[in-house]
């Protein structure tokens, strides 16, 4: 958890144990969520085994119903979509 405070922001491209720790789950939850493709796919790059944190998020808006681009709404578009 020090990790994330020190960082400024998410990288783009994560690690298995980084990804795991974006979502909130252990590195071992993850690979079998993955391995069971209940988990978005990464990409391989030589040894690296990467995911993108713009695939994560988007498979997360999938699970809480949000759809469109959550990124670019407002306060107010968000207020307004909990009332």
């Amino acid at each position: 958890m020090s990790e994330r405070l020190s960082l400024p922001d998410w990288p783009r491209r994560m690690d298995a144990d980084l990804a795991a720790r974006y979502l909130s789950v252990s590195k071992t939850t993850f690979l079998n969520r993955v391995a069971k493709k209940a988990y978005p796919s990464p990409l391989r790059e030589g040894k690296r085994v990467l995911w993108d944190r713009r695939l994560l998020d988007r498979f997360v808006d999938a699970q809480f119903g949000i759809t469109g681009n959550a990124a670019s709404d407002t306060w107010d578009d968000i207020w307004a979509g909990s009332n």
